[in-house]
Formats: structure tokens, sequence, C-alpha cells
């Protein structure tokens, strides 16, 4: 074999290039890892705040639901506040109701009734005083609490016999939170 001058140059040149294209090829290498890190690394990012949209967005329904709960109850509100406002005028405006009461006695599970009492045979200016509207000639409501409207129709009638003229009516069951109670009188 012959070695020329040309032959070991070109030899030379060719192992100095092979050297600068493995050092190329490890920076290269270098570079892609960096690389990979770097998108590794964005990829992560992105996957949390993914993650951080998702429970943003169920947040937000939960927020959003919450709130419209909350203007629900304050319209609720607001016209409970209204019905009540416009309940306390017309009370203020009423004249006061007069409770005759057979008894104050109240057990558990009792009721409250009311009933008429009425004597036409009292002349109609007895039995006026205070408390009561009108005479007994015309009737008075007699209220108390019983069980059963027999039970509480008994015990009136022990109170206003019939035997002194008295004439009970039918009791029936009756609440002192309506606005206009039925059958009451007026002071």
């Amino acid at each position: 074999m012959i070695v020329s001058p040309m032959n070991f140059f070109s030899l030379c040149l060719l192992a100095i290039c092979g050297a600068m294209l493995v050092v190329a090829a490890r920076r290269i290498l270098v570079v892609i890892k960096q690389t990979e890190r770097r998108i590794a690394h964005t990829v992560d990012q992105k996957n949390a705040v993914a993650t951080e949209l998702r429970l943003a967005k169920r947040d937000e329904a939960q927020i959003k639901a919450a709130i419209d709960e909350a203007d629900g109850a304050i319209t609720q509100m607001t016209a409970a506040n209204t019905r009540a406002e416009a309940r306390i005028e017309k009370l203020k405006g009423a004249e006061k109701l007069v409770v005759n009461m057979a008894d104050n006695e109240w057990r558990k599970f009792d009721r409250f009734f009311r009933v008429t009492v009425s004597n036409p045979t009292m002349p109609a200016f007895m039995g006026r005083g205070p408390g009561s509207a009108t005479g007994w000639s015309e009737g008075r409501v007699v209220h108390g609490f019983a069980r059963s409207d027999v039970d509480f129709k008994e015990r009136v009638l022990r109170l206003y016999p019939p035997s002194a003229g008295f004439v009970v009516g039918e009791a029936e069951m009756t609440s002192l939170l309506d606005d206009d109670p039925p059958g009451m009188r007026t002071a």
C-alpha cells in the first residue's frame, strides 16, 4: 500500500470530521434530552392547569347553583316580608279582638275551640262589661281548649247551664292566627 501525503491528510481530515460528527451528535442528543425535559415539564404544567380548570368549572357550577338558591331564598324572604308588612298594616287598622275564654286549662294534644253562647232570657243591657261587646241576649263567642268539640261543649255547658237559660251552639275548632277569624266579636 502506498501512502501518500494526500491520503494521510485525507485520513486525518476524515478522522477530524468523524470526531466532529460524534461531538455534534452528542450535542444534538443533549439538546434533544433538554427539549424532552422541557416538553415533559410543559405537559405536566398543562395537565395541572387543565385539572385546575376542571375543578374551577365544577366550583363555578356549584357557586352558580348556590347563588341561584340564595336568589330564590331572598325572593321568598322578600315576598314573606312584604306579606308580613301588609298583614301588620292590616292588623294595625283592625279593631281589637276580645277572646272570652271558658278556662285557661290546656293539656297536651288539646285543640282550640269556640262556641256561641246566648241567653235570650237576659235583658240586653245585662252582661255588658269589660271585654264584652254584646249582651247575652245577642250571644257571645266563648273559646277554650279541649281534645274534642264534644268535650269542649260539655265544659261550656257546665259554666253556662241550660237551666239558667243559656243556649250553647255547636263547638268548632278555630285558630287565632287568621287575620279575620269568623264569629269573633270586636271590642
